[in-house]
């Protein structure tokens, strides 16, 4: 009988699958806009790639008005999740049109004559980093084409295409330096998911992600003065939240999916994450069934984590 309740669960939500394909994400900060394209697109499950494209967003905004930068500046970032396609930076000026899209395709488009673009193909996004490529732009704006050079980009194992971009040499002199600026923007802390009906809050600050919940409840009203349980990483590889229940699930680093609902007895790994379940990020259900959450990852079989016991059952 459970293992019947168990398919009816997956079937129920078994719409939260969708197909391995990237996802583009284009947001606009002020004068600051960015492109995103990720390496997946699977419902509900957010990377730690696509959060850092806000963050950079929200910041290269704060840097372009400290410096009155007041024209368009754009942050393009395709995630290169294989090498057969090259890592590529491009500084530039005059020239604000996306890029990136046509580069993946074998073609160049046209420039548009006005703003400037940081734009980078590569595997992980380090914040700090692109912030001091985004200052040493808008500093060195006038004489930053300068700096280009013809090289071949490689976009998959059979193509590739001659494009005017930037040395290694050349971005790694900028990014090594220090930057009093990129320092300060740095200490700001940035709001990246907030649910005030199940008080859960994502933030970002000094380079690390805060995943925060509420257990107290407000006695005068006054959500915003609470004490939140928090859980710290500096970098995951995705999460995906219950809108419904109030926890997250956390994929870090170490290839885990942890589980955190701001009770300490509760935050643990649900389990190992294995070569099949690597391919596909999980998904789980809206809501929690008498303690336990239900993980689903592909059509074949599916996770129930059960939260007071701390053991994960594969249902297949």
């Amino acid at each position: 009988m459970r293992h019947y309740l168990m398919l009816l669960i997956f079937i129920l939500f078994s719409n939260f699958f969708s197909a391995h394909k990237p996802k583009v994400k284009v947001e606009n900060f002020g004068n600051v806009k960015t492109y995103y394209v990720s390496e997946f697109n699977f419902s509900d499950a957010v990377s730690s790639e696509e959060l850092k494209i806000q963050i950079l967003g929200k910041l290269s905004e704060d840097i372009a008005k400290r410096l009155g930068y007041k024209d368009t500046l754009l942050i393009e970032y395709k995630v290169r999740f294989n090498e057969r396609m090259d890592k590529l930076a491009i500084l530039e000026s005059e020239n604000s049109h996306y890029k990136i899209p046509g580069l993946v395709e074998g073609n160049i488009l046209k420039s548009n004559g006005s703003g400037l673009a940081v734009r980078i193909i590569d595997t992980k996004i380090n914040v700090d980093e692109i912030l001091k490529l985004v200052e040493y732009t808008i500093i060195n704006r006038k004489q930053i084409n300068k700096y280009l050079n013809n090289v071949k980009f490689s976009y998959d194992e059979e193509n590739s295409i001659d494009v005017w971009a930037n040395s290694e040499e050349f971005i790694n002199t900028i990014t090594r330096r220090k930057s009093k600026l990129v320092e300060e923007v740095m200490d700001k802390a940035i709001v990246l998911l907030a649910n005030r009906y199940l008080q859960t809050e994502l933030f970002w600050k000094n380079n690390e992600f805060v995943f925060g919940i509420n257990t107290v409840p407000s006695s005068d009203r006054n959500y915003m003065s609470f004490v939140r349980e928090q859980y710290k990483v500096k970098d995951f590889k995705y999460f995906v939240d219950s809108p419904l229940s109030g926890f997250f699930v956390i994929s870090d680093e170490k290839d885990r999916l942890i589980h955190f609902d701001g009770i300490e007895e509760n935050t643990g790994m649900i389990l190992e994450i294995g070569e099949k379940d690597r391919t596909y990020p999980f998904n789980i259900s809206k809501d929690r069934f008498k303690g336990k959450v239900i993980l689903f990852n592909n059509g074949y079989y599916f996770y129930v984590y059960d939260i007071n016991k701390k053991t994960t059952l594969k249902i297949e």
